[in-house]
C-alpha cells in the first residue's frame, strides 16, 4: 500500500486528459497493465542508457510521454481524470500502480528509496525567515547575513547551487523584502583550525 501511495504523488503532477465521461469503476485490468508495461519499459531503457537521476521524475516523464503518445485509446478506454480531483488522481494512481508492483518491483522499489530519501533530507533541512543585510562575495565561501524580526543577524555559508540563487546577485533588488533561508547544518573543515565547525549552509532561498 505505501508504494501504491508514493506512487500517486508522481501522478498527481501530471496534467492528466480532461474528456466529456467519467472514468469508469472498473476499468480494463487489461489496459491497466499495458500502461505499467509501457512505463515500466520506458524507465528500463532510460535506465540502460544511464539517464535515470531521480526515479520519481523519470516514471512521471514515463507517465506523461503514454498519455500523450495514446490520447486516443486513454479517453476511450479509461475516460476524463480532473487533475485537481484528488479522489479520481488517486483512483488511477493506485490501479497502474498495482499493475507496476507486479510487473517490475523493482522499479517501484527504487521510487519508494528515492522518495524516502528526499523526504529525510527534507525533514533535515530548517528555515529562517528575515531580510538579507548582507552578501559578501568577496570572501570564500560567499557569506550571506539574514537579520531577523527580532535584529538578531544569522550567517550562512553559500557552497553549492540552490534554488533562489539568482537573487542574490542582484542584492538592492531584495532591499525590504522579507526572504526565507532554507538551510543544513553541516560540518566544514577549518584548514588553520585544523578542526571541524558547524556552518548553516543554505539550501534554497525564497520570497516570503
Amino acid at each position: 500500500m505505501r508504494t501504491l501511495v508514493l506512487f500517486v504523488a508522481f501522478l498527481s503532477a501530471a496534467p492528466l486528459l480532461a474528456q466529456t465521461d467519467g472514468p469508469p469503476e472498473n476499468p480494463d485490468p487489461a489496459f491497466l497493465n499495458q500502461i505499467a508495461v509501457d512505463i515500466c519499459g520506458c524507465y528500463a531503457d532510460k535506465l540502460a542508457r544511464g539517464e535515470v537521476e531521480n526515479a520519481e521524475m523519470t516514471l512521471g516523464f514515463c507517465l506523461l510521454s503514454y498519455l500523450s503518445n495514446n490520447e486516443a485509446e486513454v479517453a476511450a478506454k479509461y475516460g476524463p481524470i480532473d487533475p485537481t480531483d484528488g479522489t479520481q488522481i488517486g483512483k488511477f494512481g493506485e490501479r497502474v500502480g498495482a499493475q507496476m508492483a507486479v510487473e517490475c518491483p523493482d522499479i517501484m522499489l527504487a521510487l519508494v528509496n528515492d522518495v524516502e530519501s528526499t523526504n529525510e533530507a527534507a525533514a533535515a533541512a530548517e528555515s529562517v525567515a528575515g531580510v538579507i543585510s548582507s552578501v559578501a562575495f568577496d570572501r570564500s565561501p560567499v557569506v550571506v547575513t539574514l537579520k531577523q524580526p527580532s535584529g538578531q543577524p544569522v550567517k550562512f555559508y553559500w557552497l553549492e547551487f540552490f534554488p533562489g540563487s539568482e537573487m542574490l546577485y542582484d542584492r538592492a533588488a531584495l532591499d525590504g523584502k522579507t526572504v526565507r533561508v532554507t538551510y543544513r547544518n553541516k560540518d566544514l573543515f577549518s584548514g588553520s583550525e585544523q578542526e571541524y565547525f558547524t556552518r548553516r549552509v543554505i539550501t534554497g532561498l525564497s520570497v516570503e
